[in-house]
């Protein structure tokens, strides 16, 4: 399998390409009634927008929770504290909530994560198509809460620990 750093597109084995989104979904098995169905209504209504000669590969895998944007959020706490002469203890304590968010949390608990794949036969219908399927899919907040396309280094891990024979060329 190839990949182009640049525009983030995979040339598959069988001389397919695609890219690769992290998903976030609505749907829950806590909704109301009405709720479920504006989604499912939601849900339908994207499948039809999708593009034609594309195909839409869903993988859901069970990871070890990710603290990024948390210890981010910790460390710049951290900062302002010791901009600011900060207290001794407090700096011990959010030193201490790093240590357990990075090493217990981000290694000790797993979250299921959801991805799409967006594949097509050859390099020009996948860049012809992707506009209107990131449109759909951007479009329809009630499918995608969030959308991100991930970077060769996030789909090389993903793609190398879901499929065994996978391999960068």
């Amino acid at each position: 399998t190839n990949f182009d750093k640049k525009t983030g597109i995979i040339q598959f084995y069988d001389g397919g390409y695609g890219v690769v989104y992290s998903v976030v979904g609505s749907a829950s098995r806590l909704l109301f009634e009405k709720d479920r169905n504006l989604i499912i209504d939601a849900v339908s209504s994207f499948y039809t927008k999708l593009p034609f000669n594309v195909e839409m590969i869903t993988l859901t895998t069970k990871e070890a929770q990710k603290v990024y944007a948390q210890a981010y959020h910790l460390k710049e706490r951290y900062d302002k504290l010791l901009a600011f002469g900060g207290d001794n203890e407090l700096l011990e304590l959010l030193e201490e909530e790093y240590d357990i968010l990075k090493n217990h949390v981000g290694k000790n608990y797993t979250s299921i994560h959801q991805y799409v794949i967006l594949r097509a036969d050859n390099a020009a219908q996948l860049k012809t198509q992707l506009p209107l399927f990131d449109r759909a899919m951007l479009s329809s907040p009630l499918v995608f809460k969030s959308v991100e396309r991930l970077d060769s280094e996030d789909v090389n891990k993903l793609l190398s620990t879901t499929y065994k024979e996978y391999r960068v060329l």
